[in-house]
């Protein structure tokens, strides 16, 4: 087993990797932080994060905090939501059991830009696993959340959703 360095001691490529996870880290403590304002909890069951690529369409204010979030439930609608850069709701669809596909007004998803935290809001008996990862539109960037059941069955379930820029 490899041990630990101190950070002065490594080269710069793996610091730079140090500098960006610790990053990383810090922006999922502050969406637990935003989660727990719309309601939710804190056990994170899915991460979509891409790599840092510096975006010209990015506001720097922005870089590094939770761009919105909301709270679904089973049936596909909102619970309550934050959104940074708009004050509409997010749009949200229910094509078909376990699938829902949200859209947020004005927030600059791209895949490569921003991060996804899921989690499920349904009681630990209900074994509720979430996925979240983008997909493309005619809107633009949605998030497809996928919500299962105990038996890894694509099922109605509420579920938190945050985005990170």
């Amino acid at each position: 087993m490899p041990v630990a360095q101190p950070s002065h001691l490594l080269d710069k490529e793996s610091t730079a990797r140090v500098g960006a996870a610790r990053t990383r880290i810090r922006q999922i403590a502050i969406g637990i932080t935003a989660l727990a304002a719309i309601g939710g909890t804190a056990l994170v069951t899915s991460i979509e994060a891409s790599p840092a690529v510096a975006s010209p369409a990015r506001a720097k204010p922005y870089a590094g905090n939770a761009w919105a979030g909301v709270r679904v439930n089973s049936s596909g609608k909102v619970v309550n939501y934050f959104n940074t850069f708009a004050r509409r709701a997010p749009r949200i669809t229910h094509p078909s059991s376990g699938v829902y596909e949200i859209f947020f007004p004005k927030v600059p998803i791209k895949d490569g830009n921003s991060l996804l935290v899921a989690t499920p809001d349904t009681p630990s008996a209900d074994c509720t696993a979430t996925n979240a990862d983008y997909a493309g539109s005619t809107r633009g960037t949605v998030v497809v959340v996928e919500t299962k059941d105990c038996s890894n069955a694509f099922a109605d379930r509420g579920f938190h959703l945050l985005v990170f820029g």
